[in-house]
């Protein structure tokens, strides 16, 4: 199923997953497909259930390539995810880089990006450290203080 799969991390917190995947796996899910569809499908002049697979892919062969490419990315994304360590974050989606072709004489390759939690490594702490603040010396006379409690009443 998945040839290779290479992992680059990007920045901090985001990574580009390559996966490419073997001919023979995508062009049997395409078979499979397409055997299903042939079981199911109603078209005038074939009983239903005998449509023959070539009829299918003359007539929705653009569709059906396209089902399969998105049954075989989103299965093989499912299984690499299961493998890495740098898993996408679980409320956002991996972003196609760009479309991926679906042809049965080479592999197929595609790219995803996706947002990861950032590495942090925290800094050495001391009891000693103090916190400054760098702003405005702000006072506080009685005045304010009568003003105050009179707005409450």
């Amino acid at each position: 199923m998945i040839k290779d799969k290479q992992v680059e991390k990007r920045d901090n917190a985001n990574v580009k997953l390559t996966v490419t995947l073997d001919k023979d796996y995508v062009s049997g899910e395409y078979d499979k497909l397409l055997k299903d569809y042939a079981k199911k499908a109603h078209i005038k002049g074939f009983r239903p259930g005998k449509v023959p697979p070539k009829v299918l892919e003359a007539k929705y062969g653009e569709s059906l390539k396209a089902e399969t490419a998105q049954t075989v990315l989103e299965e093989a994304l499912r299984s690499v995810f299961e493998e890495i360590e740098e898993k996408p974050l679980p409320y956002s989606q991996p972003a196609l880089e760009e479309e991926p072709e679906l042809s049965f004489d080479s592999d197929m390759s595609f790219a995803v990006t996706y947002d990861v939690f950032p590495e942090v490594e925290p800094g050495e702490y001391t009891a000693e450290a103090t916190l400054q603040y760098e702003g405005e010396d702000i006072s506080v006379d009685e005045f304010d203080l009568e003003i105050e409690t009179a707005e409450e009443e």
